[in-house]
């Protein structure tokens, strides 16, 4: 991997990364630089992490950097934080995340393509390898700034509700009602046919969950079950059959739809049945904003 050798410049590197990266958590909360540059940051912090002690194999260091991130991100498809019993700690939460995104994984590959141009730039190396593969960096590039004009800003959530706030609480109410008492959902709409399920079933004799089903991009009319692998059995739940999840939900393509149009009238794109229950509005960059509803009136502290 390369000598070890302590570099002061890379330690202030990940300092000032890491401080970087803290106030944008702490007061930022925009559609661009929250969501789009502090994932991208995230591979240069643990970059410069590396380099205060190893000298050399930058391009190894990078992948590297970026293949950490992409294990971070793939625990987050697979509940780890609630497998270790962390899921109550706050700073975990923060580091380690809380959901799998597609477009997180975008930001750590623009993350490291900074990182070439940038770090390897100085003797043109970097700039000869991005001109022989240009188009597909500007093809990636340019997919990464088009997925940024279609972000929801804080002040759209706002007003959303402050419009629409009855049409909220109706999706929030039928919602409650077609959820069977010992199940947790997760839906997400792409459109009234493709959605995101995530299902889980309270064991018997237990207040624990356990994952039913989980899939994304699901074509309700024309969905392929495909035969359950040992790996599906252990992250995507007990069966790959939408139809038993239906069957253990009591639904039909009917209630899916009609979720679909109260969701639409109170112009949110998704809904989950945890504590609090909790409403998606709209993607903010490669995130979603959420309307979290509690089932009692929070103490004035605790808001």
């Amino acid at each position: 991997m390369g000598t070890l050798k302590f570099s002061s410049t890379y330690f202030i590197a990940t300092l000032a990364v890491l401080l970087i990266e803290t106030l944008i958590a702490l007061y930022i909360n925009d559609a661009f630089i929250r969501p789009y540059v502090g994932d991208t940051l995230a591979v240069v912090l643990v970059y410069c992490f590396f380099k205060i002690g190893v000298r050399g194999h930058k391009t190894r260091l990078v992948l590297l950097s970026l293949a950490i991130a992409f294990c971070i991100e793939a625990l987050q498809a697979t509940n780890f934080i609630e497998y270790i019993g962390l899921e109550d700690y706050t700073f975990v939460k923060i580091v380690l995340g809380t959901s799998f995104s597609w477009g997180d994984m975008l930001a750590y590959i623009a993350g490291a393509l900074l990182i070439f141009i940038f770090e390897l730039g100085a003797n043109g190396k970097s700039i000869r390898y991005l001109m022989k593969f240009r188009l597909i960096f500007f093809g990636f590039f340019s997919f990464y700034l088009l997925s940024c004009g279609h972000s929801k800003r804080k002040s759209d959530l706002i007003t959303n509700y402050e419009q629409r706030s009855s049409e909220i609480m109706k999706v929030k109410r039928y919602f409650e009602q077609i959820v069977p008492e010992y199940y947790k959902v997760r839906i997400r709409y792409e459109s009234s046919d493709a959605i995101d399920l995530v299902v889980y079933e309270r064991l018997n004799d237990s207040s624990d969950n356990e994952l039913l089903f989980r899939k994304w991009n699901i074509n309700i009319n024309n969905y392929k079950e495909e035969p359950q692998s040992d790996y599906d059995k252990k992250y995507h739940g007990k069966t790959n059959s939408f139809e038993l999840a239906k069957t253990k939900l009591n639904w039909t393509n009917e209630i899916i739809e009609k979720l679909y149009e109260k969701l639409e009238n109170a112009d949110c794109i998704g809904i989950s049945n945890w504590e609090p229950i909790e409403i998606e509005y709209g993607y903010n960059g490669f995130g979603v904003y959420s309307y979290k509803i509690f089932r009692e009136e929070l103490d004035k502290d605790l808001i």
